[in-house]
């Protein structure tokens, strides 16, 4: 028994403290993702009063519902009925995600795009991937994803993608399935898991990855599945359901590696049911899952060699990866920034070599933390910061920077215009609730019960201590973020019965003692939420990052242009060769349909960048490999619509705009040269363009 105390004890105190953090920050200050491929983070201060409201009101209504005669007959009803609306839910989830996918048309890019790629290159016998400097010469660890996708591959084509959306799309229902039976059963209350099933269901940012041709959503469904098995071998002790559990969790490690975490929480639940029983039985399972892991992966690994007749290099070593999630990046902090391919690369593709170079970049690091704590607390606020209180857990990013093929309008408006914008706000009070939610289980929920209530702390701990060091993404803590979803409707319910029964018995002084706990819980994280974000070393006001968070609305009709320097609309933007100069305004009495000018540039729209192609050439201004520099030369190239020839139209003055690369750069006049180049932003005059739309547009 007091094992059990004590470790019940250590995992509260640990989930109280981080909850408590991240409620605090989420309360203060919110971090927003660009809408672009540069997935840099914004932080703003949020609005505190919004966020208390909130709270406010749903605690009030919860009482209310609670004390209410009418509301107990019609919970009632909802008891007896509870499959039926399990079921419901269910089906709705299905719709929901199953019009996301059908109705995105969401073309898969980035990693997932090169793993569904290579997928089918080793289905046609090439395995050029494998090579020094390939993808899985680097990211060997992606095997297993390439491996499981070879099937959707070879069954369905070119439709591979969409099929593994419409897989995306049970797993998410199953994810829901099995957070409403865990819940039900941990807590011993039907309306708990109810309710957590159907805040899950509904919650947007999740139901969003049902478009991401990832592990992500596979190893959430694959692990709840796992830790809901090992809950029902607690209870029964059939060794069925152990296969089950070692079956889930391995696959899930094995297609992403992420999931080990969750692999560590079964195995200390496994072990935490040794000591308990003072039998052998769990800490023997736990040791062979383990076990069978490790010859699972050397299977996997022996596999794909056989198969691919080539041995799996090293590839990059894991260091490199605490390396980099403890460097700064343009990003965020710990944010993927190049690091670990570059050392690689430095090291001639030599993982020992990255190894000893990742161990003096960490000792250097910590070395810095020693000597500056100030900047130690800036990093990790950010790092935290970036992960845990962005509302959307780049739940709009994944699926608006992507292409996609007959995309329904609503669709898009969700992805990235009104709809999201209003979605995000939503978002960022739920983040709240659910952080308060969970909170207030920790101080006001009963922990006398099921040892196993307490496996999702721990995986969700697990979570937060690795991404600490770990490379940072908000496709990452979205799972541990569901997680806390089912604690959280315990805690309002919880509290919600609390203090409906005194307003009942009329106990006036134990309501007051509540309330006053409560506000003293929501007080105390606003402190710390200031405390910790004071450290921040940039935080923006909402307005100045609304132009990059979300897509900007067309402001300049498609066409054909002349683009003038702001001071001298003599002059205008022209190709010359692949430069691009500023020279003396063609004028010519042609009809405007006949003339083809080396300053005539088709301007178009798509997705808030607007793309500059050069009429006579039919090249696009494009600035080289897509990282400007002061004064660096911008130049025309083939149009490929690649973010190197993404650019924004920003307003400067009544009629003149800045042409904008990113947050930092925009195009420039240097008078010296009369050449077109990037400079930082400082708002002179050179930086200013005036359009002259000739009323024709160019296909």
């Amino acid at each position: 028994m007091k094992f059990n105390q004590w470790a019940k004890g250590i995992v509260i105190v640990i989930f109280g403290i981080i909850i408590a953090l991240l409620l605090g920050i989420s309360i203060v200050n919110t971090s927003y993702i660009s809408y672009d491929g540069s997935e840099k983070i914004y932080y703003i201060r949020d609005t505190v009063i919004k966020h208390i409201v909130s709270i406010a009101i749903l605690c009030l209504v919860l009482v209310w519902l609670k004390s209410s005669f009418f509301m107990t007959k019609i919970v009632k009803r909802i008891k007896e009925k509870e499959c039926e609306i399990a079921n419901i839910v269910l089906i709705v989830v299905m719709g929901i995600t199953l019009f996301l996918v059908l109705g995105g048309q969401v073309i898969p890019g980035g990693d997932q795009g090169i793993v569904l790629r290579i997928a089918n290159e080793f289905l046609q016998r090439d395995f050029s991937s494998l090579e020094v400097g390939g993808y899985l010469n680097q990211y060997p660890h992606q095997i297993g994803h390439v491996m499981l996708y070879m099937i959707p591959c070879f069954l369905f084509g070119s439709y591979a993608a969409i099929s593994i959306q419409i897989g995306n799309a049970l797993l998410i229902v199953s994810s829901v399935y099995y957070i409403w039976k865990l819940t039900r059963k941990l807590f011993q209350r039907n309306m708990i898991g109810l309710g957590a099933m159907i805040v899950t269901g509904l919650y947007l940012p999740y139901l969003l990855y049902v478009t991401f041709v990832y592990g992500n959503v596979l190893g959430h469904a694959l692990s709840l599945c796992a830790i809901w098995y090992q809950w029902k071998w607690m209870k029964e002790r059939k060794l069925s359901f152990v296969a089950v559990t070692f079956a889930c969790i391995i696959v899930a490690s094995l297609v992403k590696s992420n999931y080990l975490i969750a692999m560590c929480a079964i195995v200390i639940m496994y072990v935490w049911d040794s000591i308990e029983k003072k039998k052998w039985n769990g800490f023997i399972l736990a040791v062979f899952l383990v076990i069978c892991y490790l010859c699972s992966s050397v299977l996997l690994r022996t596999s794909a060699e056989v198969y691919t007749g080539e041995k799996l290099p090293q590839g990059i070593p894991q260091i490199s990866w605490v390396a980099m999630g403890l460097q700064e990046g343009s990003r965020a902090p710990g944010w993927y920034n190049g690091y670990t391919v570059s050392s690689y690369k430095k090291g001639g593709y030599d993982t020992d070599i990255a190894s000893s170079e990742a161990k003096e970049r960490i000792k250097e690091t910590l070395q810095k933390f020693e000597e500056t704590p100030s900047y130690m607390m800036d990093f990790f606020t950010r790092k935290i910061e970036s992960q845990w209180s962005e509302p959307s857990f780049q739940g709009f990013w994944i699926n608006e920077i992507r292409g996609y093929t007959g995309q329904l309008s609503i669709v898009t408006d969700l992805f990235s215009g009104t709809m999201k914008k209003v979605m995000i706000e939503v978002c960022d009070v739920i983040q709240t609730l659910v952080y308060f939610g969970a909170l207030l289980w920790v101080f006001f929920g009963k922990k006398k019960g099921d040892k196993m209530v307490f496996v999702l702390p721990i995986l969700f701990i697990g979570g937060f201590l690795f991404h600490l060091v770990w490379e940072a993404k908000g496709q990452y803590t979205i799972t541990y973020f569901i997680l806390l979803i089912p604690y959280a409707v315990a805690g309002y319910l919880i509290v919600a019965e609390k203090i409906s029964s005194n307003v009942q018995k009329r106990q006036t002084v134990d309501i007051i003692q509540y309330v006053a706990q409560i506000l003293f819980f929501v007080c105390g994280c606003i402190a710390i939420g200031y405390g910790v974000c004071s450290f921040v070393s940039v935080t923006y006001e909402r307005s100045q990052i609304r132009s990059f968070v979300y897509l900007p609305e067309q402001t300049i009709d498609n066409g054909r242009y002349v683009i003038m320097p702001y001071s001298d609309s003599k002059l205008a933007i022209g190709e010359a060769g692949k430069e691009i100069i500023v020279s003396e305004k063609e004028e010519n009495n042609q009809p405007v349909d006949e003339l083809v000018s080396f300053q005539h540039i088709n301007l178009s729209y798509r997705n808030g960048k607007y793309y500059l192609v050069f009429e006579s050439t039919k090249k696009a201004l494009d600035v080289p490999k897509g990282k400007p520099s002061q004064n660096g030369a911008v130049q025309q190239y083939e149009w490929k619509k690649t973010g190197a020839q993404e650019w924004r139209m920003e307003q400067a003055g009544e009629d003149g705009y800045y042409i904008r690369f990113n947050e930092w750069y925009v195009l420039a006049w240097d008078k010296s040269e009369n050449m077109v180049v990037m400079q930082q932003f400082t708002g002179e005059d050179n930086q200013i363009w005036r359009l002259e739309r000739l009323g024709y547009y160019f296909e």
